[in-house]
């Protein structure tokens, strides 16, 4: 019975897939698409969640199959992602004139990094001070040392 669920439980991910699929077909926005596969993935995991529960052996192999399709779009993301900011980047620069605006707007992009910079730092600073966090407590583990040195 267990895995008469399994099955169904892929087989309503494969509908939503197509379903995708289809709205790709008929030219809806990736943006939109992106967006509603989001909702209908949450409320698909919580209606599962409702109704297997949250250790449930069917919840845990249906998860090993669908993380297939989420993983590879990731991955894909992934690789998506660099070559996309770059050329981005380098048509900002091809597009624009060299003029007396250019090294202001140089100035404020790169004020701009300093300054997240500086925000993400104190975050962190603040939460190692908050949570008590100390670079002295961490320590290799017996396993990883003998790695380190080449002992089984």
């Amino acid at each position: 019975m267990e895995l008469f669920h399994v099955i169904l439980i892929i087989t309503l991910f494969l509908l939503i897939c197509s379903g995708l699929f289809y709205m790709q077909k008929k030219y809806v926005s990736f943006g939109k698409r992106v967006s509603l596969a989001l909702v209908v993935g949450i409320v698909l995991g919580l209606i599962l969640q409702f109704v297997y529960g949250s250790t449930s052996e069917v919840i845990a192999r249906s998860a090993d199959w669908i993380n297939i399709v989420g993983s590879g779009f990731v991955a894909l993301l992934k690789t998506l992602i660099m070559p996309l900011v770059f050329f981005a980047i380098l048509r900002a620069f091809t597009n624009s004139k060299f003029s007396d605006g250019f090294g202001k707007i140089g100035g404020l992009v790169v004020g701009f990094l300093v300054g997240t910079v500086a925000i993400s730092a104190a975050v962190g600073v603040f939460s190692a001070g908050i949570f008590q966090l100390e670079g002295m407590d961490l320590s290799q583990g017996e396993a990883e040392t003998a790695a380190i040195l080449g002992n089984d």
